[in-house]
């Protein structure tokens, strides 16, 4: 019997599981003969009914309305209705245990749901997920479409919904062994349950906590509760609950060494079940009694009983039950004698549980065989079975460990979020309280506003007004320093996006005026040719200017770690006569000679936008600080791993000292352009940025009166990635 109560946190969870879905809704009455007389969402949503009716009737029977209320629903596009049947068909596939099945069908419900943000199908399309990871045996991912159906069910108010996740966490918290929380959990639901009347869900969770009595060797304690779930299941028809309550006795009993208690409960337990064909519920039944009857060493009743409770699972296809109960029979024929029976027992739970990875049964049927092969003197062979079952055992031992760090994680970060969105919310009511104040105020004062001395007034006190919001937002910003870097990160952020906006729209919109005077000077004198050439000309550099825009701010989104750099590979020799013709305008205005020396291709691994905008700046640069009548080139090669591109001008250069902290932004300096351009002071330095998050680098050299040479340096593209060069739109 020790060794089925190391089994039950697993086996009497799921059988406690079962129920809230089993039995949560009454069944329809007359539905059938409302089918003919109905039609459109009435019919599909009574099809559903009598699905959801039909599989909470039999653990067995399976509903074919499901697949008619989903054909219905999507033939006229009846969302709702079609995200029921899915819900109903994942119920019916995860009886029958085709959990990937039914996983898929939950989500696709789920996504139905979330579009319709109906909260109450959420919070039980959450928890019917919850179960079947739970079935899973993927506990952290149960626990958290349980707490997600809990926020739910809370912020809705749906107290039935609320009281049946709080079961289901506590369930969780018995699973890992926390059997405080658990009590916590299972106290909650009930004094919710208690509250709405609902008998049967309060004997569920009185069984609950009775099992959790049982778990940590307090019978007496789990007699109390199960008693009283006796006084709220034996008057009710439904006999699910007075049949655990039952059980639970008999195990409490068993464990006071009761044994004729034990099985007089037991037997009381195995009746209410055969009558109302809980198939399930009867196989543990056999089991139970076999137990009682083997610590009573009355094999024969024993071995009578685990025969019957071995068939009943392999009708179930319950792999666990298969596995363990054969370990029973095993343990049974080796207290007879019967070795040879003994070893074929023992293998048959072994393969079963190697089928299934069920780590607990594999270290269990180890051990007996290694005993078994002791009793018969084959040391050598025994020796070797205890090993294994160390290792089965010390990798049940890691599993547990691994479970409970990624328990403890999830914990955590639910509750470091939580905790976040609570504190927001309180930032956000604080904020909207401020708002509606100063629109409150702004009303009062619009109203009497009608002379100077009321606008004086306003003023002062606006004046005030600031002042103490000053205040108040200094001493929240004590509070707050861990946020203050973020903040200022932010700011600044701002400040070099619009300076971005400043500088890069500059040259552009020079080009267009400078096309714009032409055609407003010349336009008489020009052909329909010219003129077409012309108008062609604006449309482009217009496009070209909105292009830069969307690019700048996505530009900006990437500042604020809003949207990821998505390296591509480019072709250089494609890509700069592109931005060469975008300021072709800029450099004739000053009738400068701008040499592309990049003919063949050149492959770089960057982000499409990083590399237009690095580009336009440094040519753009080049340009604004190059004399009338000058030259700028543009080449590239190859370096290990990268290519570097250089932008050289015969332009005014820069002094040594203003090279020194050219990428300083603390001590950014604008200078003028020889034809007086102004600019932000940020050009380059937001290239070194875009440079360095592409992997790359930007280096200056330059003399007064000689010029500057400007080598950027970008990951080259590797080999693998040229057959197929992707370019962004």
């Amino acid at each position: 019997m020790k060794k089925l109560l190391e089994y039950l946190p697993l086996i009497l969870l799921f059988f406690l599981l079962l129920p809230a879905i089993l039995f949560s809704q009454p069944i329809p009455k007359d539905s059938e003969k409302k089918l003919t007389s109905v039609s459109g969402k009435e019919k599909v949503d009574l099809l559903n009914q009598l699905a959801d009716a039909n599989n909470r009737k039999s653990i067995q029977e399976e509903s074919t309305n499901t697949e008619r209320a989903l054909r219905a629903a999507r033939e006229i596009g009846y969302r709702y209705g079609e995200a029921v049947a899915l819900r109903n068909i994942g119920f019916v596939n995860y009886r029958k245990n085709e959990l990937d099945t039914a996983e898929q069908q939950f989500k696709k419900a789920l996504e139905i749901f979330l579009q319709l943000k109906d909260s109450f199908q959420l919070s039980e399309i959450y928890n019917q997920i919850g179960l079947l990871h739970w079935r899973k045996e993927q506990f952290v991912l149960a626990y958290k479409n349980f707490r997600s159906s809990l926020k739910i069910s809370k912020a809705k108010r749906l107290e039935r919904q609320t009281a049946q996740s709080l079961n289901y966490i506590g369930l969780i918290y018995w699973k890992w062994g926390e059997y405080s929380s658990a009590l916590d959990y299972f106290s909650q639901a009930l004094a919710i349950k208690e509250k709405l009347g609902d008998n049967f869900e309060i004997g569920i969770t009185l069984n609950n906590i009775a099992n959790i009595y049982n778990e940590i060797n307090q019978p007496g304690e789990a007699i109390i509760y199960a008693n009283r779930c006796l006084q709220f299941a034996k008057d009710y028809p439904n006999k699910y609950v007075l049949g655990r309550a039952l059980n639970n006795l008999g195990k409490s009993y068993f464990k006071k060494n009761d044994y004729e208690k034990a099985i007089a409960y037991q037997n009381k337990s195995l009746a209410v079940k055969s009558e109302s064909v809980d198939l399930l519920g009867e196989a543990f039944s056999f089991d139970d009694l076999g137990e009682v009857y083997f610590a009573k060493k009355d094999y024969s009743r024993a071995l009578t009983y685990f025969q019957k409770a071995l068939s009943l699972w392999q009708t179930l296809r319950d792999s666990y039950g298969i596995s363990k109960t054969t370990l029973n029979l095993g343990k049974v024929y080796a207290a007879r004698g019967l070795l040879d029976k003994a070893d074929s027992s023992f293998n048959k739970s072994l393969l079963e549980a190697r089928a299934n990875h069920n780590k607990k049964n594999i270290a269990q049927s180890y051990l007996a065989l290694s005993s078994l092969y002791e009793a018969k003197q084959d040391y050598q062979r025994a020796l070797e079975l205890h090993k294994l079952y160390s290792l089965a055992s010390d990798s049940l031992l890691n599993t547990a460990t691994s479970d409970k760090i990624a328990e403890l994680r999830v914990i955590t970060e639910i509750d470091e979020k939580e905790k976040e969105v609570e504190l927001l919310t309180k930032e956000k009511k604080i904020q909207l309280l401020e708002i509606e104040q100063q629109h409150t105020m702004n009303s009062v004062f619009l109203i009497v506003t009608v002379s100077g001395i009321c606008i004086l007034l306003l003023l002062v006190f606006r004046f005030i007004k600031i002042r103490s919001l000053k205040i108040l937002l200094e001493k929240k910003n004590k509070a707050i320093s861990q946020k203050s870097e973020e903040l200022e990160e932010a700011i600044a952020a701002k400040d070099k996006f619009f300076s971005i906006i400043a500088h890069d729209l500059k040259s552009p919109f020079t080009g267009l005026l400078g096309y714009s005077e032409i055609l407003a000077e010349e336009f008489d004198t020009m052909d329909e040719e010219e003129k077409v050439r012309t108008v062609g000309y604006i449309k482009t550099l217009i496009e070209r200017v909105y292009t830069l825009i969307e690019n700048l701010l996505d530009w900006s989104r990437i500042q604020t770690s809003r949207i990821e750099i998505v390296p591509v590979v480019l072709d250089l020799s494609k890509e700069v006569p592109e931005i060469l013709e975008l300021l072709n305008a800029n450099a004739g205005s000053k009738q400068i000679t701008i040499i592309n020396q990049i003919l063949s291709p050149e492959f770089v691994f960057v982000d499409k936008y990083c590399l237009k905008s690095i580009l336009q700046n440094l040519i753009s640069n080049a340009i604004k600080f190059t004399q009338s009548l000058g030259e700028i080139s543009i080449s590239a090669k190859e370096k290990i791993g990268f290519i570097e591109i250089y932008i050289n001008d015969n332009g005014i250069g820069i002094c040594s000292e203003l090279l020194q902290k050219i990428f300083n932004i603390e001590t950014r300096h604008t200078t003028k352009g020889t034809a007086d351009e102004t600019g932000t002071g940020l050009g380059l330095l937001l290239c070194k940025e875009l440079a360095e998050k592409n992997g790359g680098s930007i280096a200056i050299e330059s003399s007064v009166g000689i010029g500057t040479t400007i080598c950027v340096t970008l990951p080259k593209a590797k080999t693998n990635l040229l057959d197929s060069p992707g370019e962004v739109d």
